[in-house]
């Protein structure tokens, strides 16, 4: 689910995202914040399984 997450934040298109009224201004954003609060998951099992095995 995270690669796909990241796949859709790199490939969604710039116009679809300006054509929303100003008052949703936060929406051309919103797919940086999907992609970094997914990449939270796979940096932590990462920090865990380190310590895990160390």
């Amino acid at each position: 689910m995270c690669i796909r997450d990241s796949l859709w934040a790199l490939s969604v298109d710039r116009t679809l995202l300006f054509s929303f009224p100003a008052e949703y201004a936060w929406i051309e954003n919103h797919r940086w914040a999907v992609a970094a609060v997914c990449a939270v998951i796979p940096v932590a099992a990462g920090v865990y399984a380190r310590d895990a095995l160390a």
